[in-house]
């Protein structure tokens, strides 16, 4: 008995040294102002990807920046979000929409969320030439006190 609590001690321990970080990944400091910390998740709430997005709203309308996100582990089914790109969107009455993918006609992931005053959330859907493949929630959350300088 002695022996059987002693490993599992032992394996939770080990388990629990061998964690990956999931918390959402800084942007680099060179990132300007416009920039969101971006987490997406799976169906059953597993982070599947991280990274940031950088956001021009200098139009009221109509939005362009970039990405870069990495996916976490081996996830499946959740599209183009992984990588580097340009962005566009729109924002209307509180809600912003963003295709990472505009360049491409049938494989896209869209965000579609919610602003609020730390960012925006809501939920990626993986869009292909047959319709909707899958989809999840997402967190943009904003970067907005960085300044170049810091070290």
């Amino acid at each position: 008995m002695q022996r059987k609590t002693c490993f599992l001690l032992f394996l939770a321990v080990l388990l629990t040294g061998c964690a990956r970080d999931k918390s959402p990944i800084r942007p680099p400091l060179y990132a300007p102002m416009g920039t969101f910390s971006y987490a997406s998740y799976d169906t059953t709430t597993h982070m599947v990807a991280r990274g940031w997005l950088t956001i021009d709203f200098s139009d009221s309308a109509l939005i362009t920046g970039d990405w870069q996100i990495d996916k976490i582990g081996d996830p499946h089914d959740i599209g183009p979000q992984v990588g580097a790109g340009e962005l566009v969107g729109s924002i209307q009455q509180g809600s912003i929409w963003i295709n990472l993918n505009p360049a491409w006609v049938d494989d896209n992931v869209f965000l579609d969320g919610a602003l609020s005053d730390d960012g925006f959330e809501g939920r990626w859907t993986w869009a292909t030439i047959a319709g909707p493949t899958s989809s999840g929630r997402f967190t943009a959350t904003k970067r907005c006190c960085w300044s170049q300088d810091t070290k």
